[in-house]
């Protein structure tokens, strides 16, 4: 294995043979992941304690989903779920610009301006 490679081993518990030293990474949706360095020909089983993750799915982007997705992070469910949540909470925002352009609260151009700005957060 090079260098910085990462490879998907499998499900927890795991019986990996080591014998080389190996950094394995565990991770879980909704916990920030650990790395366990295992020496070479090491016999003995690892217990590993997750922290809750802070992150709020409020705050990713289309394209940090689809990386989190491409890196087995979540899954294709979690990934199409996210998406449209962030997809409905998108175009609310926009109906709401369009109400206020309507009402003239803001300019042609204002409008325009922030339903781009609002695109371009959500990419």
């Amino acid at each position: 294995m090079s260098r910085g490679a990462q490879t998907r081993l499998g499900r927890t518990p795991l019986k990996v043979g080591t014998d080389q030293p190996r950094k394995l990474t565990v991770h879980t949706l909704g916990y920030n992941p650990k790395t366990v360095k295992i020496p070479a020909g090491a016999t003995r089983t690892y217990s590993v304690k997750l922290r809750k993750s802070t992150m709020s799915w409020e705050v990713l982007s289309l394209s940090q989903l689809k990386k989190m997705l491409d890196q087995g992070q979540i899954s294709r469910f979690t990934y199409n779920r996210r998406k449209a949540d962030l997809i409905r909470t998108r175009d609310q925002k926009i109906v709401e610009l369009k109400v206020k352009y309507k009402m003239g609260h803001i300019s042609k151009e204002q409008y325009e301006r922030l339903v781009q700005a609002i695109k371009d957060s959500y990419r």
